[in-house]
């Protein structure tokens, strides 16, 4: 008997001492949120009844798994997202009239994101594949925001001390029916790659290049430099880009954007400044097309405020989803949907203490050039908000959207009218 416990107290050791070089560091995290959302006027226009109320509730967890001593980690994060059921259908489809929650490839019960990612021997690159957010430097071109996750492969890291190189594929969807493709199918996919080159303590270059097609003979090209500098205390991200390609069987594209945002500190008080500019087409039967074409689905949400904009992050508190219902065409309240838009906007956020903070911003949109009614200005909105962490855990965000109409796309006679929206976070982390 003495004989058998040594046995077993020698293989407890074993297993002991050898199972940590096996086993994986296991973590589960996540998220609870209930959210709600209102508004009215979305599309400019007093005539039609487009009031709309929405709330939705969230649940995500997310379980990571790290093993030989960081070298790879894996994640994998699950929504469980229910809205009110009418008709067979859940409304936050198109959202209750309010587009946020679900949209742009996301599903409502399933898996939101996941990844592995891993060290390349021999090197201080990784390599990453997964469903997830494959970004640009100026995270507008391509978004990290969430809006689209796409299932892609990337390589990214360090070259140099001063050089680091980003590299990523995302599929965005299959053409045909299902799995049949036909001859005549192209995919629908983004290619992007760069390298960034530190050529000061306090100035990073980023040029990179881009390629994106939907499937149907649309293929556009991007070539784009950005720069990220500090100039006293406010840091800068600064960003060209131009398009080309085929914008559609017989146009050219031929385009161009300049991003800037700007950000600084003043103890408690946080200031953002944002300025954006997108060319615009003056004659549509040129055989090109002038305007700004953003990417395929997997990218493109231009930052501003939170009304006229996928997702926004307006004053630094808030990441709400909360575009809403335009009738389409210049009427549709996304920006980056007027021809040669120019937003110039700006949001302070202050601290009043460790857990309260609130916003206030202003952003101007207008369009460079001239609809068929001849006019400019969109409008201009005015937003507010606060963020309150009740607990270390539970967090309280809120939000208020004012769009003062402007006349851009506007016939004459319309009974047109401000537009507004609301909305609350509560969320409680684990």
């Amino acid at each position: 008997m003495r004989k058998l416990l040594l046995a077993l107290f020698a293989m407890a050791l074993v297993v002991a001492f050898t199972a940590p070089s096996y086993a994986a560091d296991f973590k589960y995290t996540g998220f609870f949120r209930i959210r709600g959302i209102a508004g009215n006027n979305g599309d400019r226009n007093d005539d039609a009844d487009d009031s709309a109320q929405g709330f939705d509730a969230l649940t995500r967890p997310r379980f990571t798994a790290t093993t030989d001593k960081g070298a790879i980690w894996a994640l994998w994060e699950i929504d469980w997202y229910e809205a009110r059921s009418e008709n067979d259908r859940t409304p936050n489809d198109a959202n209750a009239n309010i587009l946020f929650g679900r949209s742009g490839g996301r599903v409502g019960v399933g898996t939101n994101r996941w990844v592995v990612d891993f060290a390349v021997p021999g090197s201080a690159l990784r390599a990453r594949w997964g469903r997830t957010d494959y970004t640009s430097p100026d995270k507008q071109i391509f978004d990290s925001a969430g809006g689209t996750r796409w299932p892609g492969l990337a390589v990214y890291g360090k070259l140099s001390k001063n050089m680091s190189l980003s590299m990523f594929m995302t599929r965005t969807a299959l053409s045909g029916r299902g799995r049949n493709i036909g001859p005549e199918d192209e995919n629908r996919d983004n290619y992007y790659a760069s390298v960034g080159i530190k050529v000061s303590p306090a100035v990073t270059l980023t040029p990179w290049v881009a390629l994106s097609r939907d499937g149907m003979g649309r293929s556009l090209t991007y070539a784009a430099l950005n720069a990220k500098t500090k100039v006293g205390i406010v840091g800068l991200n600064l960003s060209g880009v131009s398009v080309g390609g085929d914008a559609a069987a017989n146009t050219d594209a031929s385009g161009w954007a300049l991003l800037a945002s700007g950000k600084a500190s003043l103890g408690k008080l946080t200031l953002i400044g944002t300025a954006i500019m997108l060319s615009g087409d003056d004659n549509a039967n040129d055989g090109e097309e002038g305007e700004f074409a953003n990417l395929m689905p997997g990218g493109g949400q231009f930052i501003s405020g939170v009304m006229v904009t996928d997702r926004s992050t307006t004053g630094g508190i808030t990441s709400f989803r909360a575009r809403l219902p335009g009738a389409g065409g210049t009427r549709n309240t996304r920006f980056q949907n007027l021809n040669g838009a120019v937003v110039i906007g700006g949001d302070a956020v202050y601290k009043i203490s460790k857990t309260f903070k609130v916003a206030a911003g202003v952003h101007i949109y207008q369009s460079a050039e001239d609809d068929m009614e001849g006019d400019t200005d969109y409008g201009t909105e005015f937003n507010t908000g606060f963020e309150w962490k009740i607990y270390p855990k539970l967090r309280l965000r809120t939000q208020f959207g004012y769009l003062a109409t402007g006349d851009y796309g506007i016939s004459p006679g319309d009974p047109d009218d401000d537009a507004w929206t609301a909305m609350f976070s509560l969320d409680h982390f684990f």
